[in-house]
């Protein structure tokens, strides 16, 4: 069950860590297309 538990939390951070990528480098994509 505490492996289960570090599992999941390490599940959920990566997914955090991706999601921050992900939204950060749409972001500035974005913002560059934007500009221009």
């Amino acid at each position: 069950m505490t492996s289960m538990a570090v599992g999941f939390g390490l599940a959920i951070a990566i997914v955090a860590i991706a999601g921050v990528v992900v939204t950060s480098t749409y972001a500035a994509r974005h913002r560059k297309a934007h500009a221009v």
